[in-house]
C-alpha cells in the first residue's frame, strides 16, 4: 500500500522525536505532504527543533467522530532525510495501522499489540546486556 493510500482523509498529524535534552518533542501538522516515499511535514515557526538528518522520528495521523466512533490511526516510524526551515522531510521504514470496528481488526489490535510488546521488551533486554 502506498503512503497516499495510507494518509487517506486524514487532515493533521502529529510529529514526534527525541529532543537534545532526551525528551519528547511533539507538535501538530496540518501541512504535510508526500513526495517520493517521503513525508514533508511543515517545520513549526517558533518552535526550535534540535534535528538533524538521520534523527529517528515517528508520525502519528489519527481520525475519529464527534462520538469517538470510526477510530483510525496510522503511526509510521522512521528517520529524517532532510531538514530546513520550511518542511521536515520524513522517509518511514515501517508502519502500523489501526481501524476500530469489528471483530477481525479488534483481534488484530490486540495481537499486534501483544507482538508489538514482546519485540520492544526483547530489545530493551538485549541494550541492558
Amino acid at each position: 500500500m502506498s503512503l497516499n493510500e495510507l494518509i487517506q482523509g486524514y487532515e493533521r498529524a502529529v510529529v514526534s522525536l527525541q529532543g537534545k535534552n532526551g525528551y519528547p518533542v511533539s507538535f501538530s501538522v496540518e501541512d504535510f505532504k508526500i513526495k517520493d516515499d517521503k513525508i514533508l511535514a511543515h517545520n513549526p515557526r517558533g518552535l526550535h527543533l534540535d534535528v538533524d538528518v538521520g534523527h529517528k522520528g515517528c508520525i502519528l495521523f489519527h481520525a475519529h467522530n464527534k462520538y469517538i466512533k470510526g477510530l483510525r490511526s496510522v503511526s509510521f516510524y522512521g528517520f529524517f532525510t532532510k531538514v530546513d526551515a520550511e518542511y521536515l522531510e520524513f522517509k518511514p521504514h515501517s508502519h502500523y495501522g489501526f481501524k476500530q470496528g469489528g471483530l477481525l481488526n479488534t483481534l488484530r489490535f490486540v495481537l499486534n499489540g501483544k507482538r508489538r510488546a514482546k519485540k520492544y521488551l526483547r530489545e530493551r533486554t538485549r541494550q541492558k546486556t
